[in-house]
Order: C-alpha cells, then sequence, then structure tokens
C-alpha cells in the first residue's frame, strides 16, 4: 500500500447501553491526524445500524470498509 501504518477499528457488536456514536465512533481521535489510513469494521449488526454505522464514519472521515454477518 505504500503507507507507514494503517489503523483499522473493529467493532464487534452494537451495546445497547452505550449511545451509537460513544461505541461505535471509536476511530474519531485517530481521524484528523492519520485520517486516510484509518479504517472501520463491524460485525454482527443489523441492517438498520449497518446504515447508521456507515454514515457516522463517514462523517468522521473513517471509511466502513468491512461488515461480517
Amino acid at each position: 500500500m505504500g503507507l507507514e501504518y494503517v489503523i483499522f477499528v473493529y467493532h464487534h457488536r452494537p451495546d445497547p447501553d452505550t449511545p451509537f456514536g460513544g461505541n461505535n465512533g471509536a476511530p474519531a481521535p485517530f481521524g484528523s491526524k492519520v485520517e486516510r489510513h484509518v479504517y472501520a469494521g463491524i460485525s454482527s449488526y443489523q441492517q438498520i445500524l449497518t446504515a447508521k454505522a456507515s454514515k457516522n464514519h463517514e462523517g468522521l472521515g473513517t471509511p466502513l470498509l468491512i461488515h461480517q454477518t
């Protein structure tokens, strides 16, 4: 890839007791520093939450690249 490093954050399942941005926004602190090298993945998300997570990560500048069912 020609990059010095890549950060990949993987969130395995939504936590109903944590606000959505709190458990799905983990890459946010990295985004401003290495925005093009930070990516995210999720698993065990229902369709509606997958769409919400994708939009959330788009706004953070951390593309959601993987969804494992």
